[in-house]
């Protein structure tokens, strides 16, 4: 099933075990008794009393040993190549269950890196019910109540305007796909709503229509320029980036900022961590 959020308004989401010999806790091992005419496997152990030979215990060691090898290496691989859609995450929806959760506090966070002509940041936002506020202006996390540009609850995306914040913010779209290209609000011309120069406040939005679920509640409050940011792919179940460029202002209405969306997973393959390549422009 598609997992796209649809809008319900005009413009409306490894163990290693350790593995030891058995041990006579109540004192000194007894001595084994071998019989004559025993059994005895090629390696020296005794079938019948099942008392084994030092030679036996290296190779039966060794041979664990590098069972846990290979299946760490395999459970590494498997972590790096595996991406799931946005409610793969079933211990957070747990701890979202059973926390005292505060929707607007967010338990996330923002952390950015210059990459030449933009920035990217990835953020942490996990949560299916709690928010991850990002003031762009300095790339970090921030609070509800503190300057905060975008906010992000997986795949939930939303500006600091309307019915998501009490600043100035709003988006639209450039349909553009290259963020060089972007450099001011001011070049764009269409009378098209939702699409550049025309800003778009918050508003109400809903998750009933697609049956996507991961934004923690089937209504919400987002953008709805960036509500379907990502493509779906219904065999492999992964979201990925449009590619497509919006503007957002910033909550202040005083700056802008070019906008692409990246990836949706960690270096790990899990999912709720959106990531955004992005840099101030013009008016």
């Amino acid at each position: 099933m598609d997992p796209r959020i649809h809008s319900v308004t005009t413009m409306t989401e490894n163990e290693s075990h350790s593995h030891r010999d058995a041990r006579n806790t109540q004192g000194p091992l007894a001595p084994v008794t071998v019989h004559q005419g025993a059994a005895r496997n090629p390696e020296g152990c005794n079938k019948r009393s099942g008392g084994c030979c030092d030679s036996c215990k290296s190779k039966r060691r060794a041979g664990s040993l590098a069972l846990m090898v290979f299946l760490t290496l395999a459970l590494s691989f498997l972590a790096t190549q595996c991406r799931h859609p946005a409610h793969d995450n079933e211990l957070q929806g747990i701890l979202d269950s059973v926390l005292n959760i505060d929707e607007e506090a967010g338990t996330g966070s923002c952390t950015t890196t210059v990459q030449g002509a933009f920035n990217r940041t990835v953020v942490q936002a996990t949560s299916q019910l709690e928010w991850t506020h990002c003031d762009l202006n300095i790339g970090a996390t921030t609070q509800a109540g503190g300057p905060w540009d975008m906010r992000f609850r997986r795949f939930a995306i939303g500006t600091n305007g309307g019915t998501s914040g009490s600043g100035s913010g709003a988006s639209c779209n450039t349909g553009l796909t290259d963020l060089a290209s972007v450099n001011s609000l001011s070049q764009f011309s269409s009378g098209v709503s939702g699409f550049c120069p025309n800003l778009v406040n918050d508003t109400n939005l809903s998750t009933s229509g697609g049956g996507g679920g991961g934004s923690g509640s089937t209504n919400f409050s987002g953008s709805p320029v960036m509500l379907e940011w990502y493509n779906y792919d219904s065999e492999t179940h992964v979201l990925s980036s449009k590619g497509e460029v919006y503007i957002v202002r910033s909550s202040d209405g005083s700056s802008y900022y070019a906008v692409q969306f990246h990836d949706y997973y960690s270096d790990a393959g899990s999912s709720g961590y959106p990531t955004i390549d992005w840099k101030g422009i013009n008016p």
